[in-house]
């Protein structure tokens, strides 16, 4: 990042790729404090944490004050909003009229689409700096193309020019980054493409990383079955059919979200919202999400846990919103929690941007929403849960991909309950996104992607 305009870093969760970013920020600003940083991720709810993990790592460099006041002088926000996006699809910022900035830094870039990562690259200005973050093995856009999967296509990933190879040993005593070709001109992004492999978070050992390797590899069922059967920490749930669902789940979703109401404080309600959430692969069905809400709202009154009056807002109900209102501050996939506040009128309560108590908001005042127990794997891109319950539905479908569950897996921190039908489940470890928009073919010269040995 220091000598190239672009770096991409892929990688999955907890490997380092935010505290990557803050180095970088930190690096740029201390050879040139003058730069202008920009940042960007594909939704709201992205960008807030975003800036709540830079300003983290930031807080922990050993760097100048003023270092880390410029790195978070803008903060972090859609991408949309940083191109002047109008309502007619139009944007005002442009090659023109570009993006006034020196470093501009996309965070979540495997949910960015290729129409608009081009709109995005026109408006950067000559001279700037590019790092975008992502993790390739993720769920691709919703949109067109699969922007970082064809990015990160290419041996050149992890290879870098024996020039630069050999000056970072000279300067660092470390010998850890691969030769590649010596001429620049025939592997262009060589030494921009890098994949970070340690996960900090999952041991190599564990469960869960060893669950994430087999789903990327394709697994066949036989490879699962022992995997479940060593790991405490992910556990297979026969499937059941739709009647007796509800039994099959309920001490599951009891355990998961009872927690949440037997607490008096707001801001430990929502830590313990946190903890738990069903994940499902598509929003209609009897395995999909809204049946899935409706499920979860019944066991939990069943049991007492909660006290719906016949309307839709009571005590200790999830809510997600699904817009971004941003005079609220309120983005696309927060998520906060309804209690009583001290006067006993209901309020949603949603986690503090930064330090300090948990805001609160009168139900009206919400944009649209949500209840959520249960959400799909492509709202869940860029939230963390300690634990997470995986549902697909009794049959194939063409959403079930090695992608999908890979995503859903790695929301979970601790642990991963998958409620499926084996051959279901193993066919969508099997099954790849493929999406045709000829930025691969355009990028490394290739006819046929398969001549890239199927690599994302």
């Amino acid at each position: 990042a220091a000598t190239r305009r672009l770096c991409v870093i892929s990688g999955g969760p907890g490997t380092g790729k935010t505290a990557t970013a803050a180095r970088i920020l930190a690096l740029l600003l201390e050879q040139r404090p003058e730069r202008i940083v920009a940042l960007a991720a594909p939704t709201g709810k992205a960008a807030a944490r975003m800036n709540e993990a830079l300003r983290s790592v930031l807080a922990g460099l050993d760097v100048a004050a003023a270092v880390k006041e410029r790195a978070l002088a803008r903060p972090a926000q859609t991408i949309h909003r940083l191109l002047g996006a109008r309502g007619s699809g139009a944007f005002a910022r442009g090659a023109t009229d570009p993006v006034p900035c020196d470093v501009l830094v996309v965070d979540e870039a495997s949910m960015v689409d290729v129409a608009l990562m081009a709109r995005l690259l026109e408006a950067l200005p000559g001279g700037a700096r590019l790092v975008l973050l992502g993790d390739k093995n993720q769920l691709a856009s919703v949109e067109a193309g699969a922007f970082l999967g064809d990015l990160c296509a290419a041996p050149a990933e992890n290879r870098f020019r024996p020039a630069l190879a050999h000056s970072y040993a000279a300067a660092t005593g470390d010998r850890v980054l691969a030769e590649g070709h010596a001429d620049p001109a025939a592997r262009p992004l060589q030494d921009c493409l890098v994949q970070l492999r340690h996960s900090y978070r999952f041991a190599a050992d564990g469960g869960i990383g060893a669950l994430c390797h087999a789903v990327n590899a394709g697994a066949s069922w036989s490879a699962f079955e022992p995997l479940f059967a060593t790991h405490a920490e992910i556990r297979w749930l026969p499937l059941p059919p739709p009647r007796e669902l509800a039994a099959a789940l309920a001490a599951v979703i009891e355990d998961g979200f009872a927690p949440c109401a037997a607490v008096a404080d707001p801001l430990a309600a929502l830590e313990a919202l946190r903890r738990f959430r069903i994940l499902c692969a598509v929003r209609d069905g009897p395995y999909g999400a809204t049946a899935l809400n409706c499920l979860a709202e019944n066991v939990l009154a069943a049991r007492g846990v909660i006290r719906p009056p016949g309307g839709a807002w009571y005590a200790h109900r999830p809510v997600m919103v699904t817009v971004n209102d941003y005079n609220l501050r309120l983005f696309n996939g927060d998520i906060g929690l309804v209690r009583p506040d001290a006067d006993g009128a209901l309020r949603v309560f949603f986690p503090p941007e930064g330090e300090g108590p948990p805001r609160r908001f009168l139900p009206a005042m919400l944009p649209a929403h949500e209840t959520v127990y249960a959400m799909t794997v492509h709202k869940s891109q860029g939230s963390e849960f300690d634990r997470v319950l995986l549902v697909l539905p009794d049959r194939e479908n063409p959403v079930l991909t090695r992608e999908l569950v890979y995503t859903a897996v790695t929301r979970a921190r601790q642990a991963v309950d998958i409620l499926a039908a084996p051959a279901v489940f193993a066919a969508a470890a099997a099954a790849r996104v493929r999406r045709t928009s000829g930025l691969r073919e355009r990028l490394w010269g290739m006819v046929n992607s398969k001549q890239l040995g199927d690599r994302r």
